[in-house]
Protein backbone atom coordinates (compact mmCIF):
# COMPACT_ATOMS: atom_id res chain seq x y z
CA UNK A 1 0.00 0.00 0.00
CA UNK A 2 2.98 2.29 0.32
CA UNK A 3 2.46 3.74 -3.16
CA UNK A 4 -1.34 4.08 -2.95
CA UNK A 5 -2.85 7.43 -2.14
CA UNK A 6 -5.90 8.57 -0.19
CA UNK A 7 -7.81 11.79 0.38
CA UNK A 8 -7.68 13.40 3.80
CA UNK A 9 -8.93 16.66 5.34
CA UNK A 10 -6.07 18.24 7.33
CA UNK A 11 -5.43 21.54 9.05
CA UNK A 12 -1.97 23.11 9.19
CA UNK A 13 -2.37 25.71 11.92
CA UNK A 14 -4.70 26.37 14.80
CA UNK A 15 -7.46 28.82 13.99
CA UNK A 16 -10.76 28.67 12.17
CA UNK A 17 -12.46 25.76 10.45
CA UNK A 18 -11.51 27.43 7.16
CA UNK A 19 -7.98 26.10 7.63
CA UNK A 20 -9.08 22.55 6.69
CA UNK A 21 -7.70 21.47 3.32
CA UNK A 22 -8.46 18.41 1.24
CA UNK A 23 -5.13 16.74 0.45
CA UNK A 24 -3.80 13.58 -1.12
CA UNK A 25 -1.37 11.57 0.97
CA UNK A 26 0.02 8.07 0.95
CA UNK A 27 -2.10 5.50 2.78
CA UNK A 28 -0.38 5.08 6.17
CA UNK A 29 1.21 1.84 7.28
CA UNK A 30 0.31 0.59 10.77
CA UNK A 31 2.99 0.00 13.37
CA UNK A 32 2.83 -3.05 15.68
CA UNK A 33 -0.29 -2.80 17.85
CA UNK A 34 -2.09 -0.66 15.26
CA UNK A 35 -4.76 -1.43 12.67
CA UNK A 36 -5.36 0.12 9.24
CA UNK A 37 -9.07 0.85 8.68
CA UNK A 38 -10.74 1.84 5.40
CA UNK A 39 -13.37 4.25 6.65
CA UNK A 40 -16.91 4.15 5.34
CA UNK A 41 -18.31 6.84 7.63
CA UNK A 42 -16.97 9.59 9.85
CA UNK A 43 -18.88 11.86 12.18
CA UNK A 44 -18.01 15.29 13.51
CA UNK A 45 -18.68 16.66 16.93
CA UNK A 46 -17.85 19.92 18.75
CA UNK A 47 -14.56 18.49 20.03
CA UNK A 48 -13.23 18.45 16.46
CA UNK A 49 -13.83 22.19 16.09
CA UNK A 50 -12.16 22.74 19.48
CA UNK A 51 -9.06 20.88 18.29
CA UNK A 52 -8.81 23.03 15.14
CA UNK A 53 -9.26 26.20 17.18
CA UNK A 54 -6.53 25.09 19.62
CA UNK A 55 -9.03 24.99 22.50
CA UNK A 56 -8.71 21.31 23.32
CA UNK A 57 -6.35 20.33 26.15
CA UNK A 58 -3.09 18.80 24.92
CA UNK A 59 -3.76 18.77 21.17
CA UNK A 60 -1.15 17.49 18.77
CA UNK A 61 0.89 19.74 16.57
CA UNK A 62 -0.59 20.41 13.15
CA UNK A 63 -0.73 19.31 10.45
CA UNK A 64 -3.12 16.45 11.03
CA UNK A 65 -6.71 15.43 10.34
CA UNK A 66 -9.37 15.80 12.99
CA UNK A 67 -12.14 13.28 13.47
CA UNK A 68 -12.45 11.10 16.54
CA UNK A 69 -15.54 9.22 15.33
CA UNK A 70 -15.57 6.71 12.49
CA UNK A 71 -16.55 3.28 11.25
CA UNK A 72 -15.02 1.10 8.58
CA UNK A 73 -13.48 -2.20 7.66
CA UNK A 74 -10.11 -3.50 8.75
CA UNK A 75 -7.54 -3.65 5.94
CA UNK A 76 -4.56 -4.73 8.04
CA UNK A 77 -5.49 -6.47 11.25
CA UNK A 78 -3.73 -7.08 14.51
CA UNK A 79 -4.27 -9.38 17.48
CA UNK A 80 -8.05 -8.92 17.88
CA UNK A 81 -9.13 -7.82 14.41
CA UNK A 82 -8.79 -9.47 11.03
CA UNK A 83 -9.17 -8.16 7.50
CA UNK A 84 -12.80 -7.35 6.72
CA UNK A 85 -13.98 -6.88 10.32
CA UNK A 86 -16.24 -3.87 10.82
CA UNK A 87 -14.89 -1.64 13.59
CA UNK A 88 -15.69 1.67 15.27
CA UNK A 89 -13.20 4.24 16.54
CA UNK A 90 -13.89 4.70 20.24
CA UNK A 91 -11.35 6.92 21.90
CA UNK A 92 -7.68 7.66 22.20
CA UNK A 93 -5.46 10.07 20.35
CA UNK A 94 -7.01 9.53 16.92
CA UNK A 95 -8.00 12.98 15.65
CA UNK A 96 -6.46 14.64 18.68
CA UNK A 97 -2.71 14.18 18.32
CA UNK A 98 -2.60 11.99 15.20
CA UNK A 99 -4.53 11.81 11.92
CA UNK A 100 -8.20 11.21 12.53
CA UNK A 101 -11.23 9.93 10.68
CA UNK A 102 -11.69 12.74 8.15
CA UNK A 103 -9.84 10.53 5.71
CA UNK A 104 -10.37 7.51 3.51
CA UNK A 105 -8.08 5.45 5.75
CA UNK A 106 -6.97 5.77 9.36
CA UNK A 107 -4.38 3.96 11.45
CA UNK A 108 -5.47 3.51 15.05
CA UNK A 109 -4.16 1.59 18.04
CA UNK A 110 -6.09 -1.65 18.55
CA UNK A 111 -7.22 -0.53 22.01
CA UNK A 112 -8.94 2.47 20.38
CA UNK A 113 -11.20 0.24 18.29
CA UNK A 114 -14.18 -2.00 18.95
CA UNK A 115 -16.22 -4.34 16.80
CA UNK A 116 -19.30 -2.73 15.25
CA UNK A 117 -22.12 -3.86 17.56
CA UNK A 118 -24.61 -6.38 16.17
CA UNK A 119 -27.65 -4.63 14.77
CA UNK A 120 -25.84 -1.30 14.24
CA UNK A 121 -25.37 0.19 10.80
CA UNK A 122 -21.93 1.56 9.91
CA UNK A 123 -23.47 5.07 10.04
CA UNK A 124 -24.62 4.46 13.62
CA UNK A 125 -21.20 3.04 14.43
CA UNK A 126 -19.53 6.24 13.24
CA UNK A 127 -21.90 8.63 14.98
CA UNK A 128 -22.92 7.00 18.25
CA UNK A 129 -20.04 5.78 20.46
CA UNK A 130 -18.41 9.03 21.61
CA UNK A 131 -21.72 10.90 21.73
CA UNK A 132 -23.27 8.08 23.79
CA UNK A 133 -20.28 8.13 26.14
CA UNK A 134 -20.56 11.91 26.53
CA UNK A 135 -24.28 11.59 27.29
CA UNK A 136 -23.62 8.82 29.82
CA UNK A 137 -20.93 10.88 31.56
CA UNK A 138 -23.31 13.85 31.75
CA UNK A 139 -26.06 11.70 33.25
CA UNK A 140 -23.77 9.89 35.66
CA UNK A 141 -21.98 13.07 36.67
CA UNK A 142 -25.07 15.20 37.22
CA UNK A 143 -27.65 12.51 37.88
CA UNK A 144 -26.55 11.59 41.39
CA UNK A 145 -24.26 8.70 40.51
CA UNK A 146 -26.32 6.63 38.06
CA UNK A 147 -24.95 3.16 37.50
CA UNK A 148 -25.24 0.75 34.61
CA UNK A 149 -27.47 -2.26 34.91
Amino acid sequence: MLDERMRIWRFHEFGSLDTLRLEERFIPEPDPGEVLVKLSYAALNPADASVIRGQCPRPGRPPFAVGRDGCGQVVTGGRRFKEGDWVVVLRGQTGLTRDGTLAEYVVAPEESLAFLPDGWSPREGAAAPLIFLTAWQALAGSGGGLTAG
